[in-house]
């Protein structure tokens, strides 16, 4: 190879991989931990003080040497993803988790294969549900029995069942891609036609049909299709155990398996399953609970703010 050939070729490399880190850096958000748990070269930074209950929370576990590690807490495992130099892990808390300080576990797994656990206490605090009751003239009866929903749910927890894989994001992070504020808020007891009481798993905002709906973060399809109570409904893995759903569309233009990138449009407003007028429907799946998706979008506006 001609050595000016060559130069070019590494400069190219050099470039290409100095894109990929700077990724990966941009991939978390930019803000500072709360506190910082040590043994010896061990550190433990956690990024929040508190977690409501259907939220989430960042920790990151430091230490040289590092091949993996992972967060054991409400009896479940959180698995650790690198960027940067650090390991970082999200925490999601179950909507019906008890209020109270556990003992969380965070183990680090060294390249020799040996291992250090080191504790940090994790507070629960209530999520500050709110009941609603919600009228739908004429709605199909099938749609409000309770193994309906329990069929749906089982298919959606079936498929959002990848924990392992590493974030698919990119510096474009998580970002809703319109500024209408949020109604019918995440975690509500809603009773629909005075007979049945269900939890909204999402967050919606005010729009009209036909238009966009777009993803929250790059990522991939993981279902796209019809389902009795979300109708027109999109899944995206965004790796990391982390997913999206978008509901109630009118039409859906993306498929299964599908590549997509952060603002993609995935399918137009509608107001098709258990809907009783067009609107955008967001939800999101962290490592098996339903988590307040405003409440994730929040961490990146706020990273980008102190930017």
């Amino acid at each position: 190879m001609r050595r000016d050939v060559f130069v070019r070729v590494w400069v190219g490399f050099v470039l290409i991989l100095l894109a990929v880190v700077s990724v990966q850096a941009d991939a978390i958000p930019n803000i500072d931990p709360v506190s910082t748990y040590d043994d010896e070269s061990a550190l433990v930074d956690v990024f929040f003080d508190a977690i409501k209950q259907g939220r989430i929370g960042l920790v990151r576990l430091i230490d040289g040497n590092l091949e993996d590690g992972s967060i054991v807490v409400f009896g479940a495992t959180y698995p650790t993803f690198e960027i940067d130099g650090g390991r970082y892990g999200f925490v999601s808390v179950p909507m019906d988790q008890a209020m109270r300080t556990y003992e969380a576990q965070a183990t680090f797994i060294y390249e020799d294969g040996s291992e250090k656990t080191l504790s940090f206490p994790l507070e629960v605090i209530s999520g500050g549900f709110i009941q609603q009751s919600v009228d739908i003239p004429g709605i199909d009866e099938e749609i409000l029995k309770p193994e309906v929903e329990a069929t749906e749910l089982a298919q959606i927890f079936g498929i959002a069942s990848d924990l392992a894989e590493p974030p698919l994001w990119d510096e474009n992070g998580f970002q809703l891609w319109t500024n209408r504020e949020f109604t019918s808020p995440f975690g509500a007891v809603r009773l629909f036609n005075s007979t049945y009481e269900t939890l909204h798993t999402g967050w919606d905002y005010p729009a009209s049909t036909g238009e966009s709906m777009q993803s929250i973060a790059t990522g991939r399809v993981m279902f796209a299709g019809h389902l009795p109570i979300r109708g027109n409904y999109v899944l995206v893995d965004h790796g990391a155990g982390i997913y999206s759903g978008y509901a109630h569309m009118s039409v859906v233009f993306v498929t299964q398996g599908q590549e997509i990138y952060a603002g993609q449009r995935l399918g137009r407003v509608g107001s098709t399953g258990r809907s009783s007028s067009a609107h955008a429907h967001i939800e999101m799946i962290a490592h098996g609970n339903w988590v307040d998706v405003a409440d994730f979008l929040l961490l990146y506006r706020q990273s980008q703010s102190a930017g």
